[in-house]
């Protein structure tokens, strides 16, 4: 996340709601992101951090960030991992049936990757109230024009080896 306060809870939350335990890492925002997001440490946010470690940076360096994306999906003790950015959501193509739930199923049949169809929803005014559902409140969406954009695998099963997110600019997982 970078400058996300008027969204981070409600994204936070959707994914804790979806069944979805998350790992937050904060490229130095200078709003309030970090700690509002901090506030829901212990509540379905297992862990958070300011990123690079020693420091803010004056360039954004999005390789480095999923290079370490990539470190943590082998510290951590999770089944499955999803690269989500603040400004997304994911959904389980199932109605009715949560994003973890739909995960398990994917695991069930055997499958080791999970791709997203990308929607790209933009504001039409400035009238966004903070801190609620961006989800019902944009409405308006365009399919990825470019084909690197339309399909991402972004969600995976853990493996013995280290995945790459960076090579794809974190648009697709490669084992």
């Amino acid at each position: 996340s970078y400058n996300e306060e008027d969204i981070i809870i409600p994204v936070i939350n959707q994914l804790i709601q979806d069944g979805i335990e998350v790992y937050l890492i904060d490229n130095w925002s200078n709003d309030e992101t970090y700690h509002r997001a901090k506030s829901l440490l212990g509540k379905g946010l297992i862990g958070i951090e300011k990123f690079p470690n020693n420091g803010f940076s004056p360039t954004y360096d999005h390789n480095e960030i999923l290079k370490r994306k990539e470190i943590l999906c082998q510290e951590l003790g999770a089944d499955w991992y999803i690269h989500h950015d603040a400004d997304e959501y994911r959904e389980s193509p199932w109605e009715g049936i949560c994003l973890r739930d739909a995960i398990y199923r994917v695991d069930q049949e055997g499958y080791n990757s999970i791709n997203f169809t990308v929607l790209n929803f933009f504001p039409v005014n400035n009238n966004y109230p903070p801190g609620t559902s961006f989800i019902d409140f944009f409405k308006y969406f365009e399919f990825g024009k470019h084909a690197a954009y339309s399909i991402q695998t972004q969600a995976w099963k853990k493996t013995s080896d280290r995945v790459n997110l960076h090579e794809s600019g974190g648009h697709d997982v490669d084992f």
